[in-house]
């Protein structure tokens, strides 16, 4: 078996996690897959190739947030670049925002 390092492709941590948010918003089903075709053929180095390919992530200290289903989630996660791998941290639900920056609930 290959070390991790050496594999060519990213490494996804947490593909459960998405298969399943995609279960419970159908809605972010397509974008996801989208997401995660992107980030494993992705060849990242630094935060500006995450860039190149996701012109609208953000990063936050150590995490790197993404917009998902024309931002209405945002995964954030956090990439270990050495290793290449990608962890699913967490999700916000964007949808629904209401006046004062208050968020609805899904």
């Amino acid at each position: 078996m290959f070390p991790i390092w050496e594999h060519k492709d990213l490494v996804v941590i947490s593909r459960k996690a998405l298969r399943e948010f995609g279960r419970k918003y159908s809605d972010a089903r397509e974008p996801l897959a989208a997401w995660l075709t992107a980030v494993t053929n992705a060849d990242w180095k630094n935060t500006a190739a995450v860039k190149e390919t996701f012109k609208d992530a953000d990063f936050a200290g150590d995490k790197v947030v993404f917009n998902i289903a024309w931002n209405r989630y945002r995964l954030i996660a956090f990439i270990t670049y050495k290793v290449r791998t990608v962890g699913c941290a967490t999700w916000k639900w964007s949808r629904g925002c209401g006046r004062g920056g208050k968020r609805a609930e899904p």
